[in-house]
C-alpha cells in the first residue's frame, strides 16, 4: 500500500529522499507485486502532476490534471 496525503511535489521529493525509490521500483516492476496507491499514493504511480514539476514513479501511463476553475 502506497498511502499519501499532501502535495505531489513534496510527496515525490520525500519518497526519493527516503531511499525507498529503488526498492519500490524493483518490488513493482521486477517482482511484479501489486501496489495499491491511495489518495496521493495513487497520483505518484503516474508520470506526473500539474501540481508540481517533479516526475512521478511512471509505473502507469497517466498524468494528474487539475479540475478546471468553476464558480460552482
Amino acid at each position: 500500500v502506497l498511502p499519501g496525503v499532501g502535495n505531489f511535489g513534496h510527496g515525490m521529493n520525500m519518497l526519493n529522499a527516503s531511499g525507498l525509490r529503488e526498492s519500490l521500483d524493483w518490488f513493482a516492476l521486477e517482482a511484479k507485486k501489486p501496489i495499491l496507491g491511495i489518495c496521493l499514493g495513487s497520483q505518484l504511480l503516474g508520470k506526473g502532476s500539474e501540481e508540481a514539476d517533479e516526475e512521478g514513479l511512471g509505473w502507469i501511463d497517466m498524468e494528474c490534471k487539475r479540475f478546471p476553475e468553476s464558480e460552482n
